[in-house]
């Protein structure tokens, strides 16, 4: 598992980049963004938003973002370098 979080103003942007096919549906996804809103709750600059980029194909990943709290806002056209477009999703956490 790859997971770390950026800050830009009132919104971190995050990159988790998988969890290993013998550890999927264990939670683990949703314990570290569960680990990463409270982080962002404990920023002494308030953190408004959580974003995420993640592959329109990628219906697993988008059901957890979903389940945890991310709403879609709109799709990236051909953002990734295979031409696959992006889904783009926000959490607001205030």
């Amino acid at each position: 598992m790859k997971w770390w979080a950026t800050s830009t103003s009132s919104s971190p942007s995050t990159a988790l980049r998988c969890v290993a096919n013998e550890y999927r549906r264990n939670g683990i996804a949703k314990a570290l963004i569960e680990k990463m809103v409270e982080v962002c709750k404990k920023q002494a600059e308030p953190v408004e938003n959580i974003t995420l980029e993640v592959r329109e194909s990628n219906e697993a990943a988008i059901e957890l973002y979903k389940k945890n709290g991310f709403k879609t806002i709109t799709k990236k056209k051909l953002y990734y370098s295979d031409g696959e477009d992006a889904i783009y999703m926000v959490r607001c956490i205030l």
